[in-house]
């Protein structure tokens, strides 16, 4: 198996700091990918195959179906009011969406995270009153 280049692994950093994705996140992606959590480790193969999905998503081929910011700004709004860390949040995401990153949501799943998020915020709010 042969390594990735340090050519794709500078275009991989790069690619992500234009999609606004922390070190984690693409440590999380590669492992989900590849199976293991360095970007160091991966093959030629899974490098290309990870720029061709980067590449997707900047030209703008999920662009059209991503979440809008207005929907990424309001999970985050309802992420702040509910009082939960990322990880929290990374959690219920994934179990209303099947994704673990809020940036990969489409608009009907940041949908029906915001749908989860609304409801859960007014669950609590109402077990307040109620004490």
């Amino acid at each position: 198996m042969e390594l990735i280049t340090d050519a794709q692994m500078k275009k991989l950093w790069a690619m992500s700091k234009q999609l606004n994705l922390t070190s984690e996140i693409v440590h999380q992606l590669v492992m989900e990918l590849t199976g293991q959590g360095r970007v160091k480790g991966m093959s030629k193969a899974d490098a290309n195959h990870l720029i061709d999905i980067f590449d997707e998503h900047l030209s703008g081929k999920y662009g059209s179906d991503m979440a809008t910011n207005k929907q990424l700004y309001a999970i985050e709004r309802y992420r702040s009011s509910l009082g939960w860390d990322d990880d929290h949040l990374a959690n219920f995401v994934f179990k209303v969406s099947g994704i673990q990153h809020i940036q990969w949501l489409d608009r009907k799943a940041a949908s029906k995270v915001i749908t989860g998020l609304s409801n859960t915020l007014e669950y609590q709010r109402k077990k307040a009153i109620s004490q």
